[in-house]
C-alpha cells in the first residue's frame, strides 16, 4: 500500500490532497507519447549531452518520467530491465546490481573498462541498485557504444538518472508505503524557492526499511532485508541571466544483513580405484576414507530440502554483512558567452565504500566464506571534470558540441577482503582452516577487479549535427 500526498505550500496556508497518479509511458527510440488527456507530453533528454526535445535525438534512447516511473513500481535495476529493450541486469548480493546491454557488462568494454556506465547528474558514479530511483526529472537508458560526447567510453551503453532540480514553486511531497516483512518506506521533498529566478533549494529523502524474507537456520540472522537512507540537497544559482550553478550533493547509506544463498548440488563423486586426483576439493576435504559412499553431500542437501528455498546455512560464526556507503558533490556551470554560444563545466567528486562478509556456499562447512577482517573491502574515490562548448553556426542550421574530459580514480584507503576455507593435509585426511587474501593493499588498490585501481581517462570530443527548420531545443 502506498500514499502519495503532495504539499502545495503557500505563505498563507497549507493545502494537503490525495494524489491521483497521472498515466505516463516510457519514451522509447525517439517517439513521444501522450501523459494524460491534455496532449503530449515534452521530455527532455541529455543522451547527446546538451538538452534536446526526445523526438529530435538520433539516438536509440528509452526514457522515463517520474510519473512513469511511479506507476510502473521502477525502484531498482531489476525492475527497469522489463520496461527496456535489449537491458539486463544481474546481482551478486540482493543490492549490487550491475546493468548489460547489448551483451556488455561492468567488464564488457575494451581492455576491461565497463561496457555500461551509470551517470547521476553528467557524472559517471558506480550504483544502480536502490535508493537512486526517486525524485528524478528523468531517467534515461542509451543503447549501443558511446564515447563520441561521453568522456567515460563504453561499448554497451549508459544509464543516466537525472535529479529534479530546484523549481520557482513552493512545493513538496510527502509519501508512506507499507508491506509485509514489515516493510516501511518514507520519501519525500521540499522545493524552496529562496529568491525568485535567483537562489532555489530542492532537498529530497528516501527511507526504506524491511524484514529480510530469508531464515539463516545457523546464526538465526534473516537475511535478504532491506534498510537504507538516502538523500540529496540541490542548489540552483542565477546571479544573472546568462550564468546559471547548480549543485548537488547526494548520499546512501546501506546496512543489510546480506543476501541468502541456496545449496543446490554437490558433485559428491568417489572414484572406486581410490584415486582421490580424480575426485572434487569437496571430496577429498571433507569426506573420510570411509564410509564410501561419503554422507556429508548427501546430509547437507537434506538440510537444505528441509530448509526450503526461503532457508540457509553459513559457516558457524559467520554473520552476514553487506554495507554501502556512498556520497558525492556535483557542480554544473553555465555561462551564455553570447546569444548562440555557451560553455559549461561539470565537476564531480564520488566516494564508494562497502563492507561485505558472506557465505558462498550455503552450508555450515567453512568452503567458501567471503570476510572481511576489518575496515572496507572496496573504498574509492573519484574526481571528473568535464569543459563544454555548446553553440549554433550558421544561422542556426549548425548545432555542434566540443570540449575535453578528465577522470581520477583511486583507491580511498586500505582495503582487506579474505576468503575463509578449509584445506586438507592429504586427501580424506586431516583438514586445517586456511584464510587467503583476494583483495588486499597497503595503499587500498584490490588485487582483483578495475575498482580499486588508480585510473586516469582523458578525452577530447566534437561533434556538429546539421538541422533544417526551426529547432530552438535542438
Amino acid at each position: 500500500m502506498s500514499v502519495k500526498i503532495p504539499a502545495l505550500l503557500g505563505t498563507t496556508a497549507i493545502a494537503l490532497t490525495l494524489f491521483a497518479h497521472e498515466p505516463a509511458v516510457a519514451q522509447q527510440n525517439a517517439q513521444s507519447t501522450a501523459s494524460s488527456g491534455t496532449g503530449l507530453e515534452e521530455i527532455v533528454v541529455t543522451a547527446r549531452r546538451k538538452e534536446e526535445r526526445l523526438q529530435t535525438v538520433p539516438v536509440a534512447i528509452t526514457a522515463f518520467t517520474p510519473a512513469a516511473l511511479e506507476e510502473k513500481h521502477i525502484e531498482s535495476a531489476s525492475d527497469l530491465q522489463h520496461f527496456v529493450p535489449g537491458l539486463l541486469s544481474s546481482q551478486e548480493t540482493r543490492d549490487e546490481q550491475v546493468f548489460y546491454l547489448r551483451g556488455q557488462g561492468p567488464n564488457g568494454g575494451q581492455g576491461g573498462a565497463p561496457g555500461v556506465v551509470t551517470y547521476f547528474a553528467d557524472v559517471p558514479f558506480y550504483a544502480s541498485g536502490p535508493g537512486i530511483y526517486f525524485d528524478l526529472d528523468n531517467l534515461q537508458v542509451l543503447r549501443g557504444p558511446q564515447g563520441t560526447l561521453f568522456g567515460r567510453n563504453t561499448t554497451g551503453g549508459a544509464v543516466l538518472f537525472e535529479p529534479k532540480h530546484p523549481t520557482n514553486t513552493f512545493e513538496g511531497y510527502f509519501q508512506v508505503s507499507l508491506g509485509d516483512y514489515n516493510l516501511h518506506e518514507e520519501q519525500g521533498a521540499l522545493n524552496i524557492p529562496i529568491i525568485e529566478d535567483k537562489l532555489l533549494v530542492r532537498a529530497a529523502f528516501d527511507v526504506d526499511q524491511r524484514d529480510g524474507f530469508t531464515n539463516d537456520f545457523t546464526t538465526g540472522q534473516d537475511l535478504d532485508n532491506r534498510d537504507y537512507w538516502s538523500f540529496r540537497l540541490g542548489v540552483t544559482w542565477r546571479p544573472t541571466d546568462d550564468f546559471e550553478n547548480y549543485i548537488v550533493y547526494d548520499s546512501l547509506y546501506s546496512h543489510t544483513n546480506g543476501t541468502g544463498i541456496e545449496l543446490q548440488a554437490i558433485n559428491s563423486f568417489r572414484d572406486p580405484k581410490g584415486i582421490a586426483a580424480n575426485e572434487t576439493t569437496f571430496v577429498q576435504t571433507f569426506c573420510p576414507v570411509a564410509p564410501n559412499p561419503c554422507g556429508v553431500p548427501a546430509q547437507q542437501l537434506a538440510n537444505q530440502a528441509a530448509a526450503g528455498p526461503r532457508g540457509s546455512f553459513t559457516t558457524p560464526g559467520l554473520f552476514g554483512l553487506d554495507k554501502t556507503y556512498s556520497y558525492g558533490i556535483t557542480d554544473v556551470a553555465k555561462y551564455d558567452l553570447t546569444d548562440n554560444i555557451t560553455v559549461k563545466n561539470i565537476f564531480g567528486y564520488r566516494v564508494l565504500k562497502n563492507l561485505l562478509r558472506y557465505d558462498l556456499d550455503g552450508m555450515n562447512l567453512a568452503v567458501i566464506d567471503f570476510t572481511t577482517p576489518n575496515n572496507w573491502n572496496l573504498s574509492n574515490v573519484q574526481y571528473t571534470d568535464e569543459l563544454q562548448f555548446q553553440g549554433r553556426s550558421s544561422d542556426g542550421n549548425l548545432s555542434w558540441i566540443g570540449g575535453a574530459f578528465y577522470e581520477f580514480l583511486h583507491p580511498g584507503g586500505t582495503t582487506v577482503a579474505e576468503l575463509g576455507t578449509t584445506s586438507v593435509i592429504g586427501p580424506h585426511k586431516t583438514t586445517i582452516p586456511l584464510t587467503v587474501q583476494v583483495l588486499s593493499n597497503s595503499m587500498g588498490q584490490n588485487a582483483l577487479g578495475p575498482e580499486g585501481i588508480t585510473e586516469r581517462t582523458e578525452a577530447l570530443f566534437l561533434q556538429g549535427s546539421t538541422i533544417w527548420g526551426a529547432c530552438p531545443m535542438c
